[in-house]
């Protein structure tokens, strides 16, 4: 059966060929918006959608979807550049991770195809201000288990701009509550380690084989350089 965002498009044909000059989605302005596609039988060729100005990036996709009535399988180009993220976490109405949303030169670009219980992310190309990561990427989710498959490689891995930053311990007065005293050797250590469990259950629930490489892995005051996984 088609997926329930493909069924309705197998029961109509249509032929689309528009510009919109401005639009307003979740109070976020959008400007420039030029669609041109054509449906015809369940099969959809998508010559172009572009998007000048959406919330301040420069979106574009091309490329075609199949037997959208009776399990869609698609193949598209997809493109993205923007100064940052936060505008697009506004038009999306999601919160990003501080660190996402503030990093500055964002690129990505990638063929996105997909079918019953495969995703796949091909030619990867991703830039996160001053790392970027390149390589493929694919989810099967039509068997017992989930299992993700990627091979990546990347420049500079700077992990402390990708976290989230820990929230400071209050006590009942909404002051900093303070630290109690720990031995001299492990003063160092809880400077940079929680002592929070790792959360390793959710490991257990899908396979993954994984390769990936980096010129330099940070993290705070740790570097390691030339990691590969």
């Amino acid at each position: 059966a088609g997926t329930p965002w493909s069924a309705p498009l197998a029961e109509f044909d249509g032929i689309v060929d528009l510009h919109v000059a401005e639009l307003t989605w979740n109070q976020v302005p959008v400007h420039d918006v030029s669609l041109d596609a054509k449906l015809v039988a369940g099969q959809l060729a998508l010559n172009r959608l572009h998007v000048t100005d959406a919330a301040g990036a420069d979106v574009s996709a091309s490329g075609t979807a199949r037997d959208l009535g009776t399990g869609a399988s698609f193949d598209f180009k997809t493109s993205l550049q923007a100064g940052s993220l936060a505008g697009l976490g506004r038009l999306a109405n999601i919160s990003l991770p501080p660190a996402v949303a503030q990093a500055r030169g964002v690129k990505f670009q990638a063929n996105v195809s997909g079918a019953p219980g495969v995703l796949e992310l091909r030619g990867l190309q991703l830039a996160l201000g001053p790392a970027d990561v390149a390589g493929d990427i694919a989810l099967r989710y039509d068997g017992p288990r989930p299992k993700l498959t990627a091979k990546l490689s990347g420049n500079d891995l700077v992990l402390d701009q990708l976290l989230p930053v820990a929230a400071p311990l209050t006590g009942t007065t909404g002051r900093a509550a303070p630290a109690a005293a720990a031995p001299a050797g492990a003063a160092a250590a809880d400077e940079h380690w929680s002592d929070d469990p790792l959360p390793f259950a959710m490991l257990s629930s899908f396979d993954a084989d994984l390769a990936v490489t980096a010129h330099r892995l940070a993290y705070k005051d740790y570097t390691v350089a030339e990691p590969s996984v």
